[in-house]
């Protein structure tokens, strides 16, 4: 978040310049490097999410659930710094309908995983089940 806030300034004076290729490189640079930084967090978390299911939450479920959500690590750092730099070119309704879309989609993921995890299929009568986390329905 703090590197998204930082870029923010940079990438609206590029714009205001319009150097392109500037601005290209610097998209580069910075999608690179959080995909880097997520690598690491996501080799990290594989590595001793096990570990870390045992000694922080005294759970060998906790574990398995950090090894299998690892994976998101490389995606959540770029997704945050790129909507920002969109949001720094002047682009505000793209990046608003890039983060429905996300929210959408993460809302039907939540739900089929919760039916998942219940061993369920829901009902052919509704798109999910009813209670989710935070009390939301997703009916």
């Amino acid at each position: 978040n703090s590197v998204s806030t930082m870029l923010l300034p940079t990438v609206a004076e590029i714009q205001a310049q319009n150097h392109r290729q500037e601005l290209s490189a610097l998209v580069r640079k910075v999608t690179y490097s959080c995909i880097f930084l997520g690598s690491i967090c996501c080799v990290c978390l594989l590595s001793f999410g096990k570990w870390m299911g045992l000694i922080l939450f005294h759970s060998s479920m906790a574990g398995d659930y950090i090894i299998t959500l690892a994976w998101m690590c490389p995606f959540l750092y770029t997704n945050n710094t790129l909507i920002s730099m969109i949001n720094g070119i002047g682009k505000a309704t793209l990046s608003f309908c890039i983060n429905s879309a996300s929210l959408g989609i993460r809302h039907v993921l939540r739900c089929a995983l919760r039916v998942y995890l219940n061993g369920r299929s829901p009902p052919a009568h509704r798109a999910c089940i009813t209670v989710c986390p935070m009390g939301i329905k997703c009916n």
